[in-house]
C-alpha cells in the first residue's frame, strides 16, 4: 500500500522520473512542497567547495564520531554522501529527545542549546571515537546543538554552536543567525557548512576557500522567507559568528590533579581521557627501566588474548600501563612521570598513564 501511494505521487509530480528509485522520488517530492526560497534551493546540490573539503577530510586518516541534536544534520549528510566516508566517520548519533541527550552526557545540561553543551557533545564524540579505533589513530569528536527556525516560531534568537574536540584541544564556532532571514532549510545549510569547517580545521585542513553565506547588512536579503517579520518587529538582520580556541592543558598535570582518568601516548599523538575499548591488552608495571623482557611479556599477552577471541570486534593490541597512583604509594609528582614516560618514546611503543 505504501509503495503504491508513493508511486502515485511520483506519477503526479515527477512524470519524467517514474523509473527512478523511490528514495529519489521522495526527495524530489519533498522539495516540490517545500516553502524554501530560491536562495535556499540552489544549495540543495552539494557545493564544489564543500565537496572538495570533505574529500580532503576523508583522505587525512582521521576518525570522527559525530553527535548532533538535530541541527547540523546537513553537514553529516555531506560527509556521508562524498565517497570515502568510511575512512572518516565511525559513528553518527542524533540525541534528539531530552532523555537521549541526558543518557549520552550522563547529566542534564544547564542549557540545552549552549556552548557548553556543544563542547560536551564533542568530547563525548572524541571518547566514542577512541573506543572504536586502534591505538595511535588520530581522532576527533564533533558536537552541535542548535535553536533554528521551527513551528510555532521561537521567541528567542536563532543560534547554533558547533564544536570539535581533539588531542590538541577544542574549537568552538558560535553563531547568532539573522532571525527570519532564512527558512529552516537555509539555516540548516549554514550550520552544516560550519560542521564541515570545524572538522576540516581539526584535521589541519585549510578552509579559506569556504565562503560562508553570512548576512552582514541590515537589510533583508532577496528571497527572504515569507514569514519574515516586519522591520519594526525584526531583530538586526545580520549574522554574528565567533570562533573560540581552547588549547589542551598539560595532560599529565591534569591526570595527577584527578581531572582526567588516563593519558595515552601512541603513534606520535597524545590522547587524553579517552580510554580504548575491546581488543586492548594493558600490561601494568613501573618499567624502571623498560627492557626486552617487558616487551616480550606484552607480546605474549596479546597473542593469548587474540587466540581467546578477546579482540573479535577489532585488532588485538597491547599497551604498557603506568599507574599514577599505586596502592602503597602516594600520587607522584610531575617530574617523575615525565622522566618515567620519556623512555617509551625511544622504543616507539604505546603506553598509557592512569
Amino acid at each position: 500500500m505504501f509503495i503504491r501511494r508513493i508511486s502515485g505521487i511520483q506519477q503526479k509530480l515527477c512524470p519524467r522520473h517514474r523509473q527512478q528509485p523511490i528514495l529519489s522520488c521522495m526527495a524530489h517530492t519533498f522539495r516540490t512542497h517545500s516553502n524554501a526560497t530560491h536562495s535556499d534551493v540552489k544549495h540543495d546540490v552539494i557545493d564544489h567547495t564543500i565537496e572538495d573539503l570533505v574529500r580532503q577530510i576523508h583522505s587525512c586518516r582521521t576518525k570522527a564520531a559525530v553527535f548532533v541534536t538535530g541541527g547540523g544534520s546537513q553537514g553529516v549528510s555531506w560527509l556521508l554522501s562524498v565517497p570515502g566516508a568510511s575512512a572518516t566517520v565511525t559513528e553518527v548519533v542524533v540525541p534528539y529527545s531530552r532523555n537521549s541527550l541526558l543518557q549520552l552526557l550522563g547529566k542534564e545540561p544547564d542549557q540545552y542549546c549552549s556552548p557548553e553543551t556543544a563542547l560536551s557533545l564533542a568530547k563525548a564524540g572524541y571518547q566514542r571515537a577512541a573506543a572504536l579505533t586502534n591505538f595511535g589513530t588520530h581522532i576527533v569528536g564533533l558536537g552541535a546543538t542548535c535553536a533554528l527556525a521551527s513551528e510555532p516560531p521561537k521567541r528567542g534568537n536563532h543560534r547554533a554552536y558547533v564544536a570539535a574536540h581533539s588531542s590538541s584541544g577544542a574549537r568552538l564556532l558560535s553563531i547568532k543567525l539573522a532571525k527570519g532571514s532564512r527558512s529552516r532549510w537555509g539555516e540548516e545549510q549554514l550550520v552544516g557548512q560550519l560542521l564541515v569547517k570545524v572538522l576540516a580545521e581539526a584535521c589541519d585542513i585549510d578552509t579559506s576557500s569556504l565562503q560562508l553565506p553570512l548576512i552582514s547588512n541590515t537589510a533583508a536579503p532577496a528571497g527572504a522567507a515569507a514569514d519574515t517579520p516586519t522591520a519594526a518587529q525584526a531583530a538586526p538582520l545580520h549574522d554574528e559568528l565567533h570562533t573560540q580556541m581552547l588549547p589542551a592543558a598539560e595532560p599529565l598535570q591534569d591526570l595527577i590533579d584527578g581531572k582526567v582518568q588516563c593519558v595515552e601516548y601512541s603513534g606520535g599523538h597524545v590522547f587524553v581521557d579517552a580510554p580504548r575499548s575491546a581488543g586492548k591488552v594493558y600490561l601494568p608495571g613501573s618499567f624502571n627501566p623498560l627492557h626486552e623482557g617487558h616487551q616480550g611479556m606484552l607480546e605474549t599477552a596479546v597473542q593469548i588474548a587474540a587466540a581467546s577471541g578477546d579482540g573479535a570486534d577489532g585488532e588485538t593490541e597491547g599497551c604498557f600501563e603506568l599507574a599514577a597512583v599505586n596502592a602503597d604509594k602516594v600520587r607522584s609528582d610531575m617530574v617523575h612521570w615525565l622522566l618515567a614516560s620519556s623512555q617509551f618514546c625511544h622504543h616507539f611503543v604505546t603506553y598509557c598513564v592512569v
